[in-house]
């Protein structure tokens, strides 16, 4: 997972106070790619680690969890 945060939309969400969600997508480098999500959502301690670490970013970053 990586994590790809806008600094200048980070701090306004700070200063502001306003709810942000994190969007999830398989997109890499402009391009869709869908054998992704099968990979991760066909195994079970995959999609628990991916669960895991969506929570852990969610709350570092202050973001309102799923």
């Amino acid at each position: 997972m990586k994590t790809n945060i806008d600094p200048e939309g980070y701090k306004i969400i700070k200063r502001t106070g306003v709810a942000a969600m994190p969007i999830l997508s398989n997109n890499s480098d402009q391009e869709f790619h869908a054998e992704g999500v099968g990979k991760v959502l066909n195994d079970s301690k995959k999609s628990t680690a991916l669960i895991q670490k969506l929570t852990q970013q969610c709350l570092k970053y202050h973001f309102k969890e799923m």
